[in-house]
């Protein structure tokens, strides 16, 4: 594994943490002190569960794509990329974000999820598998 791979995995990790904890955070506020944004008992109930249970579905999402990280998946490579993009900018998340995105960025990792020109893709079909013909329908023959 990339040793930056792993400062990426962690950062995702703490990412992930802290959004339980503001969900956990937020849906107490919002279920307890409904009168401080002015709602009702039931309403700021429902917002606190709905703010609790999307936390928690967007922590889970991040950990989806570190397992897919750690698995070498091309799609958790440039889904981490846009959950850099999004956290960087944000209060609570720059730090992590900017680790992560340093981390997938380095050339060493970005080499472990992006084929080379020149790598496996390149190859020339196996024996049996040749093709018969262009490989584009519309060319002519």
């Amino acid at each position: 594994m990339p040793p930056r791979l792993k400062m990426t995995l962690i950062s995702f990790h703490i990412s992930a943490v802290l959004y339980v904890l503001l969900g956990v955070g937020y849906g107490f506020f919002f279920a307890r002190f409904p009168q401080a944004m002015e709602l009702s008992p039931s309403f700021g109930l429902m917002m606190g569960v709905s703010v609790g249970v999307v936390c928690v579905l967007l922590a889970a999402g991040i950990e989806v794509v570190v397992a897919g990280l750690k698995q070498r998946k091309y799609w958790a490579w440039i889904t981490g990329l846009v959950l850099c993009a999004l956290f960087i900018p944000s209060c609570w998340f720059t730090v992590p974000g900017g680790l992560a995105l340093w981390g997938l960025l380095d050339p060493e990792t970005r080499a472990a999820f992006v084929p080379s020109p020149g790598g496996p893709s390149a190859a020339p079909p196996p024996p049996g598998r040749e093709s018969h013909g262009p490989s584009n329908p519309w060319e002519k023959r």
